[in-house]
């Protein structure tokens, strides 16, 4: 049985830019696409024009596919493959165009670089962790050293979670399953006043295990996971934002 604890606080101060979608005029008809934001060059571009190759998906999609955790991931990219290290749920290995690492000691960095909002995740041992109430995610294929750092050589993975709002709004997601399982997620968000605005969220999964260890008279393979983040948006002027996000798990499966 393992433990794992993770903790991660961040900061961020961005300047506010123009939606890039266009919508047609009364009676018009569109024949292009709609233009999809992305920040793989860290500003915000079309995905259309950014000179990266870079595959997008919606959280929306995500949750419509039942992706629910970092390594669910390598099913909607091409190109992306990978699995959990051997005795180690919380790890994931990444493999982008052949290249990737599949250690998850201390000393070793990752060949596919994971971000949490722009924050990097240093090490495997917890890069596989719950998604839910995400903006998207972008994978970069590699290298992308030149922006990302040495720990991109092979590529990038972005996760981009949901910002605060102003209108207040929720949801609630439970499911029920085989082997004792049940997952119960939250999304809270509201305008504090006119400049300030937080969004909560927090998650409880469960299962036992579904394989019997003969040896040590046990079933093995369960889930325990419980994880929460808080987001705070302050909007000093029209073109000047603050964000500050907490997040923080614990993975004792």
């Amino acid at each position: 049985m393992q433990s794992v604890k993770l903790l991660t606080v961040q900061l961020a101060a961005a300047l506010a830019v123009p939606a890039l979608a266009q919508q047609p005029g009364d009676g018009q008809r569109s024949n292009r696409l709609e233009e999809l934001v992305v920040t793989a060059q860290r500003r915000s571009g079309d995905l259309q024009q950014v000179p990266i190759a870079v595959t997008a998906l919606s959280g929306e999609g995500l949750e419509r596919r039942q992706v629910l955790t970092t390594e669910d991931v390598f099913t909607e990219v091409p190109g992306l493959i990978g699995s959990n290290n051997v005795g180690q749920s919380t790890a994931v290995t990444f493999f982008l165009r052949g290249i990737g690492t599949t250690e998850s000691i201390v000393t070793v960095d990752p060949a596919v670089g994971v971000y949490v909002d722009d924050v990097f995740i240093a090490r495997q041992g917890v890069n596989n962790f719950a998604l839910y109430d995400l903006e998207r995610i972008e994978v970069l294929r590699g290298p992308q050293g030149t922006l990302y750092g040495r720990n991109s050589s092979a590529g990038a993975v972005k996760v981009i979670t949901k910002e605060p709002e102003f209108e207040t709004s929720g949801r609630v997601n439970l499911s029920v399953g085989d082997w004792g399982m049940y997952s119960a997620r939250g999304s809270f968000t509201t305008g504090i006043t006119d400049k300030l605005a937080m969004r909560v969220n927090v998650m409880k999964q469960e299962h036992d295990g579904y394989s019997d260890n003969v040896t040590l008279g046990r079933d093995v393979n369960t889930m325990d996971f419980s994880g929460a983040r808080a987001s705070f948006l302050y909007e000093a002027t029209d073109d000047l934002r603050f964000i500050l996000t907490a997040d923080w798990m614990e993975d004792d499966s």
